[in-house]
């Protein structure tokens, strides 16, 4: 018994220790310890803080500068690309107007031409031909220019590319409505109209029925 009380008193005194770590509870009522980085970040200087809080507002400042650029460029882009459509647009028109202007020329030529094949004239005559090249190098020129004369003899009236300059009387019904004579030649570039052709229109009318 005494050795019992001797041992007793020769024990060390436990050693307390207090954990004084910070510790907060989540909305789901689990304990989360702090990290290191946390309590380092709360024990930096003001000015630290107050530096590192104009960083982020001159951050967001500039994403807004860039934002704000990028729009900037977007609606000259825009403005560009209907620039160049309207420039392009008054570049063919101008092309169209200048060939408008040639067909002209090769219309009266050919009118020359066909009067000089009326009155006889002969084939070596150097003003003839002279005329008459002139005539092939013009056209030659439109066709490579993309100049394309319409072929409409015997093709179904369009008033879109032709003009009716007059109606003949046709006995086939297959002929009604269809080009039987073409005046003047009708030329388009494309999908541009460059000159319409004028032409006559046939038309057919069923005979009326004997009364008995």
């Amino acid at each position: 018994m005494l050795e019992d009380d001797v041992q007793r008193d020769g024990e060390e005194a436990p050693v307390r220790v207090v954990d004084r770590r910070r510790f907060h509870e989540t909305p789901d009522g689990d304990i989360e310890k702090n990290t290191a980085a946390e309590e380092a970040r709360d024990r930096r200087p003001t000015y630290v803080r107050e530096l590192e809080e104009r960083l982020a507002a001159s951050e967001e400042r500039l994403q807004q500068t860039l934002e704000a650029h990028r729009e900037r460029l977007q609606e000259f882009d825009q403005i560009r690309a209907r620039l160049d459509r309207d420039f392009g647009v008054r570049v063919e028109e101008a092309k169209a107007q200048m060939f408008r202007r040639i067909l002209d020329v090769v219309g009266e030529m050919e009118l020359a031409l066909a009067a000089a094949e009326q009155d006889g004239d002969a084939p070596e005559n150097p003003l003839t031909e002279g005329l008459r090249l002139i005539h092939r190098k013009l056209f030659a020129t439109l066709q490579e220019e993309g100049v394309v004369k319409m072929e409409l003899q015997g093709e179904p009236f369009d008033p879109e590319v032709a003009e009716a300059i007059g109606v003949v009387a046709v006995d086939d019904p297959a002929q009604h409505d269809r080009v039987t004579l073409v005046a003047q030649a009708g030329y388009r570039i494309g999908e541009r109209i460059l000159r319409p052709a004028q032409v006559q229109v046939g038309r057919h009318e069923a005979p009326e029925e004997e009364s008995v």
